[in-house]
């Protein structure tokens, strides 16, 4: 059997915050979370999902960034790294004496 969602159209279209939306993405967009899911908990359209997902893209090639603390043991095979980037795509580590082409063709590889 298969669930449907009867929407009334008597009530005017939700108004989402820039916050609200922000905490959809993340709900969506967390590890081992389904979209679909995300979407039905929240009532709005995968569609929508990602729609303000392609809206809240950072644009001019710029991202969010998380500061880790140091690790005690450096990732097996980085010698020397002063920088360990982690995307969705796979890591990539830099050491100081990379060229910034290298290291803008690596991430770009990577996205």
């Amino acid at each position: 059997m298969t669930d449907v969602m009867l929407l009334d159209d008597a009530q005017p279209p939700r108004r989402w915050s820039q916050a609200d939306r922000e905490a959809v993405l993340a709900a969506a967009f967390a590890p081992g979370a389904l979209v679909s899911d995300v979407a039905r908990q929240f009532r709005v359209s995968t569609g929508q999902i990602y729609t303000w997902r392609r809206q809240l893209k950072p644009r001019a090639g710029f991202t969010s960034v998380k500061i880790a603390e140091p690790a005690d043991t450096q990732p097996s095979g980085v010698g020397g790294c002063v920088m360990l980037i982690e995307l969705a795509g796979g890591r990539i580590s830099v050491s100081g004496s990379a060229s910034p082409s290298l290291v803008t063709a690596a991430l770009r590889a990577l996205r």
